[in-house]
């Protein structure tokens, strides 16, 4: 199964960047909130935002491609779902 560039981009490239733009804007900040540092409420904030874009990627445009590919080495017909007769 060979990714998508739209879902590599939507679960990797928008992370990567939105972390290290954050990081580049915060990093001098001296702000809190609760006394933890603007920068680490944000890196700790990205995780969830992280893992939503992944299964996002992974709802729209991965996992018809996924469900193929499980179908196919479990030995049923990829068209019709059924098993094939051994």
């Amino acid at each position: 199964m060979k990714p998508r560039w739209q879902s590599v981009i939507t679960s990797l490239v928008v992370p990567v960047v939105l972390v290290l733009s954050g990081v580049l804007v915060l990093g001098p900040s001296s702000y809190t909130v609760f006394g933890v540092p603007l920068l680490f409420v944000f890196v700790f904030v990205m995780f969830p935002v992280a893992t939503v874009l992944m299964w996002v990627s992974w709802r729209v445009w991965d996992r018809h491609g996924a469900d193929a590919f499980e179908r196919e080495w479990s030995g049923q017909d990829v068209s019709t779902g059924e098993r094939g007769g051994h």
